[in-house]
């Protein structure tokens, strides 16, 4: 019988250290930015400059690597669809026709020219795609979830490279 941790390709073997490391700092960083000192922060913006203050502080170790891209790959891919599911069609109605329209056409003129940029600084095609994605709708979450769809060519975002060094 397969388990519901197989099914998600989750070991918790190897992926507990990674995984329980990820919690805590997760946990921590939403519990600090409710602090008044980080109110006006988003959570998601405190979350990556901790992040590359971590990254570029301490060594995290390789027992932790499976776990982390674990997150990295499936949870934060899960977290993504239930932040965008907060915006649902309620909403978007309630901007109006023009609200609509001037939204469109935001997106997709950001897509639009950092495209065009992209090109002009010789980007790779995908990579030009993944941020202007990332820009458009959201930023940095978009960036992050739109890059497991990109696929970068077997390459590592600095993403990954960032949190596994």
């Amino acid at each position: 019988m397969t388990s519901w941790f197989n099914l998600i390709g989750l070991n918790l073997n190897k992926d507990r250290l990674g995984l329980g490391f990820t919690c805590i700092l997760s946990l921590s960083i939403i519990t600090l930015a409710t602090r008044p000192a980080f109110e006006q922060i988003n959570s998601l913006t405190l979350a990556i400059i901790i992040g590359i203050f971590l990254a570029n502080t301490i060594r995290i170790p390789k027992s932790y690597e499976p776990g982390i891209k674990f997150a990295n790959k499936k949870l934060l891919k899960l977290a993504i669809i239930i932040f965008g599911i907060k915006l649902n069609f309620k909403d978007t109605l309630a901007i109006g026709d023009i609200g609509v329209i001037i939204t469109l056409i935001t997106i997709s003129s950001t897509f639009i020219f950092a495209s065009w940029l992209g090109k002009k600084l010789g980007l790779n095609q995908k990579f030009i795609q993944l941020i202007a994605a990332g820009t458009a709708i959201c930023g940095t979450s978009a960036i992050v979830a739109t890059n497991a769809v990109v696929a970068l060519i077997g390459a590592e975002t600095e993403l990954d490279r960032q949190v596994l060094e």
